[in-house]
C-alpha cells in the first residue's frame, strides 16, 4: 500500500489560532500560550490503525523551528511526522501552500493526500480553486481547531479510505 500524506497546519488546527504567545529573544523565537497542541493527543489517537499515513507539517512554524523540536512538541503526534515542507525542492516556485503540498505529494508519488488547515485563503491565495483542489482540504474553524463539529469524523472517514464525506470547507 502507498503512503498517504496528511499536511499539518497547527494554528487553528492543533490549537486556537490565538493560544501563541510569542516573543523574541535576541533572534531566538519563544512561543509559549495555554492550550497549545490541546488538540494534538485527539489526533495521534484518530491516526491509530493507519501506519500508511504519514504527516507533513505545512505549518509556517515550520520556518522558525526545526524539525526536532516540532516533533517535540508534538508530543505523542510527533511520532507519526516525518518531514516538514520547508525543504521542498518546488517550495520557492509555489504560490502557495496547496500548490507546495501538491508538488510535495506528486514528488513523493503520493496522490492520496489531504491538507488540514483553517484559512483556505493562505491555502489557495487569490486562486480560486477547483473542485478537485478543495476535496484536498479540510478546514477548521480558527477557533474551534480540531474541536470544529464534523472535521473530525471527516478526518476519520479519509483515514478510513472514504473520500465520500462532504468537505466542511
Amino acid at each position: 500500500m502507498s503512503k498517504r500524506l496528511l499536511f499539518l497546519d497547527f494554528d487553528g488546527v492543533l490549537h486556537d489560532a490565538d493560544a501563541a504567545n510569542i516573543e523574541y529573544e535576541g533572534t531566538r523565537i519563544i512561543v509559549t500560550g495555554d492550550g497549545l497542541f490541546l488538540h494534538a493527543p485527539a489526533l495521534a489517537d484518530a491516526l491509530c490503525g493507519y501506519p500508511d499515513v504519514d504527516v507533513i507539517i505545512s505549518s509556517s512554524w515550520r520556518n522558525q523551528f526545526p524539525l526536532a523540536e516540532l516533533v517535540e512538541r508534538l508530543g505523542v503526534l510527533g511520532a507519526r511526522v516525518t518531514d516538514t515542507t520547508k525543504e521542498s525542492r518546488y517550495k520557492w516556485s509555489c504560490a502557495n501552500r496547496y500548490a507546495e503540498c501538491a508538488a510535495y505529494a506528486l514528488d513523493r508519488q503520493a496522490p492520496d493526500w489531504l491538507m488540514l488547515d483553517d484559512q483556505p485563503e493562505i491555502v489557495f491565495g487569490v486562486d480560486v480553486p477547483t473542485p478537485d483542489q478543495q476535496a484536498h482540504l479540510l478546514v477548521c474553524d480558527a477557533n474551534l481547531a480540531l474541536g470544529t463539529p464534523g472535521v473530525l469524523p471527516a478526518l476519520c472517514a479519509w483515514f478510513a479510505g472514504r473520500h465520500d464525506t462532504p468537505n466542511n470547507g
